[in-house]
């Protein structure tokens, strides 16, 4: 049986992170996900991605079609116990339609590389779990019989995964450009004319006519590239976030486009996180049609994450008149996620929208990377219990986006980029000061913390409260209450089931490092040990119900509220 059309059918998420009990369905050509943020989008696009690969082909500009998870997100070594399931099925139909499709199965697991200077892994094993009437290793052999890919091997289809960290700003990437030759194979096949028709067909008259130049541009400093040709309105280093969001997609369209001449190319698979960032709605519904259309003639199955309504309200549309070609994922509840049936626009209008004013939409809050959300979502939650901020806030109201590009690129995105302004940004607080403050030499309020100030910012940027990363704010709180005669915290955890164990001893084993000497990247072996602590401890609240302490948290979440208000007024004014 030949790969003469395979295609992922179905991601099957027993257990991972916060996703429980999922089937993502995947169309045969454009798969939109979207829903409520803070619930694993970006990880579910990475989890598909991860299942194919091929090492076979190779783009013009470097780039594989072989994409590595942990490229784009970190898993902590405590992961490695979580038990976590994830199976990816695929359908292979043959070039003789006398012949049946052969359905197939790779279970998504993790391999710790990390001794040899490599990070935690995922590796797709091939599985049993569309047949447990055969075993693993009958079912390992005859995958590799009928289709010749390995137990351990990936799907061997050519796979790029776009994701948020493109949108590192040219002008602060040590970005550099370099023209290729006529003679290169991409020139060659006329991939720099497919490049303008489609960059054209979203932004209109943006490259004129008589430009046949194609350059490849390197982001050095994340070590990504793209193609460029010559915009009107700007040049290489000076186009817009949405000038490169869109030179970023188009260029990973000219790469399939380009192996498509290929003989032995069958197809492939293009996942693309926030396909929309700022680009206008039209351009976006533009950018919705080039895709329609090249998943059919590459043979591209292309999976992208978004909250534009409208891309949601074309999905919608395109799933009424094929739901075998198109399809939407809607996700709900950050907190136990599942997929609600929205088949009208209407529905998922109102669920993605306030409804006491329709035309304005939820405002994006940005996170630094997942633990910054782990720890303002504390932060939060003692506020509330303190009177401090409003029972009554309500976290679902507002879009939570993990983009994991550290506080310095934030930062970069909302001074180069407008759209980035109308979006609440939260850092850590070792973001506040350009001056790095190591924990464990300030285990306690030493006149250095009292010297630091503030950087200036915008006031859609907030920063976590005091002057460090969300492992050193923890380790601190905890040294604090170890070292302090807090008989009342200590004994009320004696009282709970679930934190009986939390004994002085227990921290002094487990928790307290002995090192005199130690930093950040120390605290983050034991971060998900300090993070569950703090969870069921309720030690933050505990700690700002303290007086001298509850001014600290006051002031953060009064800069996080007018924040919000500024940028609501913005949005309403400007009339999304």
């Amino acid at each position: 049986m030949s790969h003469s059309n395979m295609f992922v059918k179905k991601l099957y998420i027993d257990k991972f992170r916060n996703l429980n009990d999922i089937e993502i369905p995947v169309a045969k050509r454009l798969t939109i996900i979207s829903g409520h943020n803070g619930i694993g989008k970006s990880n579910i696009l990475s989890l598909i991605s991860s299942g194919s690969g091929t090492k076979k082909f190779k783009a013009q500009n470097g780039q594989s079609f072989h994409p590595e998870f942990y490229d784009f997100f970190h898993i902590n070594e405590s992961e490695l116990n979580d038990d976590y399931k994830c199976f990816l099925e695929y359908v292979n139909n043959p070039k003789d339609p006398s012949d049946s499709s052969y359905h197939f199965c790779k279970s998504l697991t993790l391999k710790d590389d990390s001794n040899s200077n490599r990070a935690i892994r995922i590796i797709p094993r091939t599985s049993n779990y569309l047949d447990d009437s055969k075993t693993v290793k009958e079912t390992q052999s005859e995958v590799k019989e009928k289709l010749n890919i390995g137990p351990d091997a990936r799907v061997p289809m050519p796979t790029i995964y776009l994701s948020l960290s493109r949108l590192y700003p040219l002008g602060e990437s040590d970005a550099k450009t370099s023209a290729l030759n006529k003679s290169s194979r991409i020139i060659s096949n006329q991939g720099h004319e497919e490049y303008r028709t489609w960059y054209n067909s979203v932004l209109k008259k943006s490259i004129a006519s008589d430009v046949d130049s194609l350059s490849i541009i390197k982001k050095h400093k994340i070590e990504k590239t793209s193609y460029y040709m010559d915009i009107s309105s700007a040049t290489s280093l000076t186009q817009s976030i949405g000038q490169d969001n869109l030179g970023n997609i188009i260029s990973a369209l000219v790469d399939f486009f380009v192996i498509s001449k290929d003989p032995e190319y069958q197809g492939g698979i293009l996942c693309i996180d926030e396909v929309d960032v700022s680009l206008h709605p039209y351009a976006q519904l533009k950018l919705m049609e080039l895709l329609v259309k090249l998943s059919d003639e590459l043979n591209l199955q292309v999976i992208v994450s978004t909250h534009s309504l409208t891309i949601l309200k074309e999905i919608l549309r395109l799933q009424k008149s094929n739901p075998e070609l198109y399809k939407l994922v809607y996700l709900k509840d950050p907190i136990a996620p599942f997929i609600s049936e929205v088949d009208n626009y209407k529905s998922l209008k109102a669920d993605l929208f306030i409804e006491s004013n329709p035309v304005l939409p939820k405002v994006k809050i940005y996170f630094e990377d997942p633990s910054t959300n782990r720890l303002f979502s504390l932060l939060i939650g003692a506020a509330q219990r303190l009177g401090i901020l409003e029972s009554s806030f309500n976290l679902s109201k507002y879009d939570i986006v993990d983009v994991q590009l550290g506080c310095d690129n934030l930062l970069k995105l909302n001074e180069k980029d407008s759209y980035f302004n109308n979006v609440c940004i939260v850092l850590d607080g070792d973001a506040r000061s350009k001056t790095k403050v190591k924990v464990s030499e300030n285990l306690s309020f030493t006149p250095l913390l009292r010297s630091l100030s503030t950087r200036n910012t915008e006031p859609n940027v907030v920063f976590l409260p005091n002057y460090f990363p969300p492992e050193s704010y923890l380790y601190r709180i905890l040294y604090d209450y170890f070292i302090r005669d807090n008989q009342t915290f200590w004994r009320s955890l004696d009282r709970n089931p679930e934190t009986t164990h939390y004994t002085k001893r227990y921290v002094e084993e487990h928790l307290i490092l002995d090192s005199k000497n130690f930093d950040n990247d120390d605290l983050r072996n034991i971060s998900e040990d300090l993070f569950t602590f703090a969870e069921k401890t309720d030690i933050i609240y505990s700690y700002y119900s303290e007086e001298d302490k509850s001014q600290e948290l006051s002031k953060f979440i009064t800069s996080f509220v007018e924040g919000l208000k500024i940028l609501e007024k913005r949005l309403y004014a400007a009339r999304y």
